[in-house]
């Protein structure tokens, strides 16, 4: 993503450098001087977060934990989830990780559009 944008490796915080002297990739012309001040900071910066937009993660919607119910031929079943972790069903556990990049794919679009029905915890 770097080298095809033309970001700065030094800029970003990939790469080390020494102050005003041009990375190796604006030394091969794969950077637009960011580290050499050629390209002002701003201009960068700008770039660098158009690069990420893609990336971007929904802000968890809700206070804390959250139940989503599913019921089924008499059964009802809570998947516990917080801040795009799974914690398990009905009881939950407690997180080993602050998100879950599967879990969140999988439920951002069902909880924006407001298809599953949550209690929240």
């Amino acid at each position: 993503m770097v080298h095809a944008r033309s970001l700065c490796p030094v800029a970003t915080g990939l790469e080390k450098g020494v102050p005003g002297r041009p990375c190796f990739a604006r030394q091969v012309a794969r950077c637009k001087g960011a580290c050499t001040g050629e390209e002002p900071a701003a201009d960068h910066a700008a770039r660098v977060r158009q690069a990420l937009e893609p990336l971007r993660v929904t802000r968890w919607p809700f206070a804390g934990a959250v139940a989503i119910v599913e019921e089924s031929a008499g059964l009802r079943q809570r998947a516990i989830v917080d801040r795009w972790c799974y914690l398990g069903v009905d009881k939950p556990r407690a997180a080993a990780v602050s998100f879950d990049i599967d879990v969140y794919n999988i439920l951002v679009r069902p909880l924006q559009s407001g298809t599953l029905r949550i209690e929240e915890l």
